[in-house]
């Protein structure tokens, strides 16, 4: 049987890819792929809806690459409408401080309850001595959910990562020396990713997608979404007005995008790499070159040259490249999530990059050790001196022993039964939670995209960023961050 121990797993709403990396020299050959759709309402906005049709679908992208379901571990990507960035700055001082202050913080920037927050970061240089500092954070409940189903299929997860950072490490061999924009184009939403020589500087959405031009050939055609489907795959963008009007607004919130990149953070793109399932729409490469004012081109991985992937399936070749391949942009690693606990000792709270702080779990107390310090104490409560005779003191002892033994043996049962009751009804509510989807925490609803447009098209609305950027430095004395930039991704 063929080993397989680089494989990246992308699960979208409407797609599951899957790829499988061999090392070669200096770069990689793909081994194995796969691509399956999904139906709607299997995967919703990142989460499961419905894990029986969801392990199907898992089970066929795996037949399609020839790797066995229950092979090596994987790497699996976290969907941008799951993960928070944030970027500040502190002074040279504050840097052993770091871990204290994003224990802080990070409770007063992020919409999820303490005790739910995951989350790595990295250091690098800032202007005038500073030290710039990303976050990367997500649920804890989100991880759990997932890792319920992929241990339900027999899957190992090795490690989780951030899908634009994994994006970016498949399409740069380093970070680039001058800022490219990466937009990945999936069905119902654009990720825009900014990353200069230092990782990602800024990331946001946009709600004009695969399904926007789905929608515009159906209201113009006046057929129903899946015929829309089938003819735009045939169709250049040119060859329908209403085509044609959706991505003139794509182009133009990405210009929007690129101004405010150069305005807030003084980073000027110099360069945009398309990528997705929405990237192959022909003639889109076409129109936005001709819109945002910088090259655009359709994004392909120099670690794995000549390969058949694509575009379509960039990110699974980053998430399934060897975590050592570019360490300074990892993400989560599975087997040690950083949990958020603002009570840690110091002496387990410092997080440097490629270090992770494993989650711990108290242990209580054994029950003999107990029995035992109860038994001394009684024991010795009960010593009824040099005058009374040896035998009664003996038989007092032994019916003391023998009451609290008894005693004792009854609680043991009863915890034990009780125990093993609440680990039953545990399991089942993460069972029944993983069905009925585990609840979006703190986040706004999305404005879902309609079936049918309207002739006069009304293209759904501004992109919503999903960094939080602090353009001044942090003192420790201060109560919060300031942040400039406070939207979530949805």
């Amino acid at each position: 049987m063929m080993e397989h121990t680089n494989i990246g797993l992308d699960i979208s709403d409407s797609t599951i890819e899957l790829v499988s990396l061999d090392k070669k020299g200096r770069g990689f050959t793909v081994k194995a792929k796969g691509r399956v759709g999904i139906a709607p309402g299997i995967v919703e906005r990142g989460e499961i809806v419905d894990a029986a049709k969801l392990a199907q679908a898992l089970s066929a992208v795996y037949q399609q690459a020839g790797i066995p379901l229950r092979s090596q571990g994987i790497a699996f990507g976290i969907p941008e409408s799951h993960v928070y960035i944030h970027i500040f700055s502190i002074p040279e001082e504050q840097k052993k401080q770091l871990n204290d202050i994003l224990r802080k913080q990070l409770p007063k920037i992020l919409p999820l309850p303490q005790k739910d927050i995951h989350f790595s970061f990295q250091t690098y240089p800032g202007a005038n001595g500073s030290v710039r500092v990303r976050v990367l954070a997500t649920s804890k409940k989100y991880i759990a959910a997932w890792q319920l189903f992929f241990r339900e299929q027999g899957i190992k997860v090795n490690r989780f990562d951030s899908e634009q950072i994994a994006t970016a490490r498949a399409l740069f061999s380093g970070m680039p020396k001058n800022p490219v924009a990466v937009v990945d184009i999936g069905s119902r939403t654009t990720h825009v990713g900014v990353f200069d020589k230092t990782g990602i500087v800024r990331s946001q959405t946009i709600h004009i997608a695969g399904s926007t031009f789905t929608g515009a050939i159906a209201a113009e055609q006046g057929i129903d979404m899946a015929a829309a489907e089938q003819q735009k795959a045939q169709m250049q963008i040119s060859g329908s007005p209403t085509m044609t009007q959706v991505a003139a607004a794509l182009g133009d919130r990405l210009v929007r995008i690129l101004k405010e990149t150069t305005a807030r953070q003084n980073i000027a793109v110099a360069d945009m790499m398309l990528v997705g399932g929405g990237s192959a729409q022909q003639g889109l490469l076409d129109v936005l070159s001709q819109t945002v004012g910088v090259p655009v081109r359709l994004g392909a991985s120099p670690l794995v040259p000549g390969a058949d992937v694509g575009s379509v399936f960039i990110e699974a070749v980053g998430l399934a490249l060897p975590n050592g391949s570019d360490p300074h942009i990892e993400f989560l690693d599975a087997n040690g999530l950083v949990p958020f606990d603002p009570k840690a000792p110091k002496k387990t709270s410092t997080i440097q990059r490629g270090q992770y702080q494993p989650l711990k779990t108290s242990q209580p107390a054994s029950a003999p050790r107990k029995q035992g310090k109860l038994q001394s104490a009684l024991m010795k409560h009960t010593s009824y001196g040099k005058n009374k005779s040896k035998f009664g003191i003996e038989l007092v002892a032994l019916l003391l022993v023998f009451i609290l033994g008894a005693f004792f043996m009854d609680s043991v049962y009863t915890y034990r039964d009780a125990q093993r009751q609440q680990g039953r009804d545990e399991q089942a509510a993460q069972i029944q939670q993983l069905l009925e989807r585990i609840p979006n925490i703190e986040q706004p609803p999305v404005t879902p995209i309609s079936p049918i447009l309207p002739p006069v098209l009304d293209i759904p609305g501004e992109e919503l960023p999903t960094t939080t950027e602090d353009q001044t430095s942090y003192n420790a004395e201060q109560t919060s961050l300031q942040v400039v930039v406070v939207d979530r991704l949805q």
